[in-house]
């Protein structure tokens, strides 16, 4: 007879357990820089924030050819990353992916 869902092996607890137990080892990870940002796994108020300090971050990284999956949906997310692209000096230009993605994902250059 099993104890329960399990994880590795250990039986898992209670979602406030898990959370708690989750929240104590959650620390900020710095994202690995290869030119991709997708937004899916943060959330959308931490956007903002998140896509200029990414961007700073391409830029000293010499990376000059972007793309920041933003999904399809409503457009929300779209359009708050097009409104940050806008806002900044150093983007050269930006505009829908050109493969399947599409309108899923925004690609930007930045400039030289």
């Amino acid at each position: 007879m099993s104890a329960g869902p399990t994880t590795e092996g250990k039986a898992m607890g209670t979602r406030a357990e898990d959370e708690e137990a989750f929240a104590d080892r959650a620390e900020p990870q710095p994202l690995e820089l290869d030119g991709v940002l997708d937004l899916h796994m943060f959330p959308p108020a931490q956007a903002r924030a998140l896509i200029d300090d990414w961007l700073d971050a391409s830029r000293e990284a010499g990376l000059r050819d972007l793309r920041i999956i933003h999904g399809k949906g409503i457009g929300a997310l779209r359009e708050l990353v097009r409104a940050a692209l806008a806002a900044r000096d150093d983007v050269e230009s930006y505009g829908p992916a050109k493969d399947a993605s599409s309108w899923g994902a925004t690609v930007v250059r930045l400039k030289g």
